[in-house]
């Protein structure tokens, strides 16, 4: 959802996007929380992980949350031995 607006973004500005691998924290949260929670929304993930920031559908709040369940999620993987995101499944 995120990265439409960014590829958006570089059209008008008339930039190219980078060509580098975009990981969604949806995806990661489905691989690594299974059916731990209801759903993967981002104000679901910040609440199972009790983040301090809360989403509000504004940038900079957003993108907190998001730096603190993507922190999460690396912290599980981290702790169970995935190192790669070939280790959690992402080719």
């Amino acid at each position: 959802f995120d990265v439409a607006f960014l590829i958006a973004a570089c059209k008008t500005c008339e930039l190219p996007w980078p060509e580098f691998r975009v990981l969604d924290t949806v995806e990661l949260a489905r691989k690594v929380l299974g059916e731990e929670v209801a759903d993967c929304k981002l104000s679901t993930l910040a609440a199972h992980f009790d983040a301090r920031t809360k989403p509000r559908h504004r940038a900079l709040p957003d993108a907190l949350a998001t730096a603190e369940v993507l922190s999460e999620l690396l912290g599980r993987l981290a702790a169970s031995g995935v190192n790669t995101l070939a280790g959690v499944g992402f080719g």
